[in-house]
C-alpha cells in the first residue's frame, strides 16, 4: 500500500471516531448548562465564556485520558490546557479586582487619586492581577505562587519563548487533572467576592 493510500485510510478512521465512542470512563465533560450552573455567581458574559472553557478543558482531558498520548503531544495538550486554564483565573480575578477598586474608589478618595494606573493599568494582564489578587488579600503567598507558575507556563506556550527548565518542570509534575482540581478549589473560595 502506497502513502496515499495509507493517509486516506487513516483519515477514514478518524473520521469513523465519534465522541460517544469514547469510554464512558473517560468522558469528563459535561453540558454547557451545567458549568454556567456552577459558576452562576460570576455575572453572565463572564459565566458563559467561563463555562467553555471549561467544557473544552474537560474534553482535552478526556482525549488525554482515553488517547494516553506520546510525551511530545502530551506536553503540548498539557500546555494548551494550561493556557484555558490560566485565562479563567486571569478573568475572574480581573472581574473581582475590578468590583473592588470600583467599591473603595467610591468609599476613599485619597485611594482614588493614588491609585497607579499606569502600573495596574484599566486593562490589565495576568502578572498586574496576580499582584493586586495578593495586594487586596484575595489570595495568599502559596496561591501567589501557583498562579505566578501558570502564567509562565502559559508564555511559555509562545514559541518566540525560550523553554524554561524549572517552567517545563512544573508542568511534568502537575498533570491536568490537578490543575481541575485547584480550579474547583478556587471556584468554592471566590464566592464570596461575588
Amino acid at each position: 500500500m502506497d502513502n496515499s493510500n495509507k493517509k486516506t485510510n487513516c483519515a477514514k478512521e478518524l473520521r469513523q471516531v465519534q465522541l460517544q465512542d469514547i469510554p464512558s470512563e473517560h468522558k469528563k465533560w459535561k453540558y454547557l448548562q451545567t458549568y454556567r450552573e456552577e459558576w452562576r455567581f460570576l455575572p453572565y458574559s463572564l459565566r458563559s465564556r467561563v463555562a467553555e472553557q471549561l467544557m473544552l478543558c474537560d474534553y482535552l482531558i478526556s482525549i488525554e485520558l482515553w488517547l494516553c498520548p506520546g510525551l511530545t503531544i502530551k506536553k503540548k495538550q498539557d500546555a494548551l490546557f494550561l493556557q484555558l486554564i490560566a485565562s479563567i483565573y486571569e478573568g475572574v480575578l480581573n472581574e473581582i479586582i475590578s468590583k473592588l477598586i470600583d467599591q473603595k474608589k467610591e468609599k476613599d478618595p485619597i485611594f482614588k487619586t493614588t491609585f497607579n494606573k499606569a502600573f495596574y493599568g484599566e486593562k490589565r494582564t495576568f502578572s498586574p492581577i496576580i499582584k493586586l489578587s495578593y495586594d487586596f488579600k484575595i489570595i495568599d503567598a502559596v496561591y501567589r505562587e501557583y498562579l505566578e507558575n501558570l502564567r509562565e507556563a502559559r508564555n511559555w506556550i509562545h514559541l518566540t519563548n525560550e523553554e524554561k527548565s524549572n517552567v517545563l518542570k512544573w508542568i511534568k509534575n502537575h498533570d491536568c487533572l490537578y490543575h481541575r482540581r485547584e480550579l474547583n478549589d478556587f471556584k468554592d473560595y471566590i464566592k464570596k467576592y461575588f
